[in-house]
Order: structure tokens, then sequence, then C-alpha cells
């Protein structure tokens, strides 16, 4: 049996003010699920990468990332937060979040399937992602063809 190279996972309704507290529960279901190594360094990544340029890729769904030796598996992590979190970037709020979690050397195999999840989160399906409660759902708008 080959090796699990990356997991997808679903997370809905999480209760969330803002977004430091998004990305401090983001980071306790990491650890939780024997993802991340250290909770601090992965909050602190999902904020430098904010830094560099907002994630919002339309209103209502942001793709915050962090990469690093902090993260043991690649996963792809889809968030609905119980409300919108306001002023997500700028005065957009943000309540939907695929959330890419990378080891520091992440696989192609990872970064072909987030270049499809990109795609895909533009089109009418994509924009429904949210609406669906099932991983099963999400990886067949995301990963099928």
């Amino acid at each position: 049996m080959s090796e699990k190279k990356f997991l997808i996972d679903v997370e809905l309704d999480m209760d969330a003010a803002d977004k430091g507290d998004f990305f401090g529960k983001t980071a306790d279901l990491l650890m939780r699920k024997n993802i991340g190594t250290d909770k601090q360094k992965i909050v602190d990544g999902f904020f430098e990468r904010e830094e560099i340029g907002g994630t919002l890729n339309y209103p209502g769904l942001a793709i915050p990332h962090t990469t690093g030796n902090f993260i043991k598996l690649d996963t792809i992590l889809f968030v609905r937060t119980k409300d919108a979190i306001q002023n997500w970037q700028d005065e957009y709020p943000a309540q939907n979040f695929i959330c890419l979690c990378l080891t520091d050397k992440p696989l192609k195999e990872t970064l072909k399937h987030i270049e499809k999840l990109m795609h895909a989160s533009l089109t009418p399906a994509g924009e429904k992602i949210f609406l669906y409660g099932s991983l099963e759902q999400l990886k067949d708008i995301f990963f099928n063809p």
C-alpha cells in the first residue's frame, strides 16, 4: 500500500470571531489531527503570508496558507465559519476558507491539486462548494474533471 501523500479535510461551522481567532483554531485543529508540530509557528505562518498580500479570492472566500517544517503532511483544509469574519481583507468579510498547510517541501502531486483547486474555485460549482456538507462532494467538485 502506498503512503498517503496529502490530506484533504473539512471543518464546518467553526466558531471564530476574527482572523487571529480563526488562525488559532485552525492551528488547534491541525495539532489535534497530528498534522502540525507547533501551534504558534502555524499561526505565525498564516499571518506572515497575509502580510505579503491578502488571501481573499472573492468576497466570502479566502485561501490562507502556511508553509514550513512545522507541518508534517501537506493538507488542504476546507473550513466554513458559523458567521462571517468581518474585515478579513479591507472591508470584505470571509466565511468560507480553503486553508493550504504545506510542508517546507510540498510534493509535486500536492501542488498539482492546489492548481486545480484554484481554477475550480472560480467556477460556478466552486462558488457553491461550501453549500455541500460532505468531503466526498467537495472532492468530486475539485478533483474529478
